[in-house]
């Protein structure tokens, strides 16, 4: 009998796996998980043969998908990608983000090349350029914020607060842009000339104190104090 007993356990384990609280089979080859975290490398390698792994019932990082993929790179992984509090499966065609920071280009690469990329509210402006060159097939949709306002992308005037030039870097993501109001505290006018020939195709406009009157750069009506 304990011959026997024995003989079934040695079976038992070269033939069943615990893994993520389930009895599964060596060679299966399917393999759902469905667990906090990703089971240990070394329980993982006791698997024979894998061909499938389904994440999609455990909130999967990209450690973990990257940690799955190197362990078993003919695998097929089926997961969702933690993208901007939500989870999106790898082919979605469409992806809409809240903001746009280097992280999410990061994880946007986990995604089978998505058609289009809706961003509510950019600021960091110098990504844009890098995701358009990234998916140049993809429609790509967004808004800015330019000093706490938001500007969608078709926008043809601008209003900039207190400008400086990282704020004024939102130019060259407005494709439609014809005119630029510069408000607030100015810089050096060599800063606005600068500006200037940066944006040739923009007319930026400021306001001057001209004897007492508050004129726009643009004005061509100047009415100044004093005349008769």
């Amino acid at each position: 009998v304990a011959a026997v007993l024995i003989g079934a356990w040695i079976w038992l384990q070269n033939t069943y796996l615990l893994l993520d609280g389930q009895l599964l089979r060596r060679d299966a080859e399917e393999v759902v998980l469905s667990g906090q975290q990703l089971p240990h490398e070394k329980l993982l390698q006791k698997l024979r043969n894998p061909k499938v792994f389904d994440l999609r019932q455990m909130e999967a990082e990209t450690a973990d998908f990257d940690a799955l993929r190197q362990l078993f790179p003919q695998a097929e992984i089926l997961w969702l990608v933690p993208l901007d509090g939500d989870r999106v499966a790898p082919d979605a065609k469409e992806i809409r983000l809240k903001t746009l920071e280097q992280k999410h280009l990061e994880l946007l690469s986990y995604l089978n090349g998505p058609q289009v990329i809706v961003i509510d509210r950019c600021e960091n402006y110098d990504l844009l350029p890098e995701l358009k060159s990234r998916y140049p097939e993809a429609e790509i949709r967004y808004n800015l914020l330019v000093g706490g306002n938001t500007v969608p992308m078709d926008a043809v005037q601008l209003s900039i607060q207190d400008p400086d030039p990282e704020k004024v870097k939102a130019i060259s993501c407005l494709p439609e842009l014809k005119q630029v109001a510069l408000l607030g505290a100015l810089p050096e006018k060599e800063q606005i000339y600068e500006w200037m020939c940066a944006y040739p195709q923009v007319v930026f406009e400021w306001k001057l104190d001209l004897f007492g009157n508050g004129v726009f750069t643009t004005d061509t009506d100047l009415i100044l104090s004093g005349n008769s």
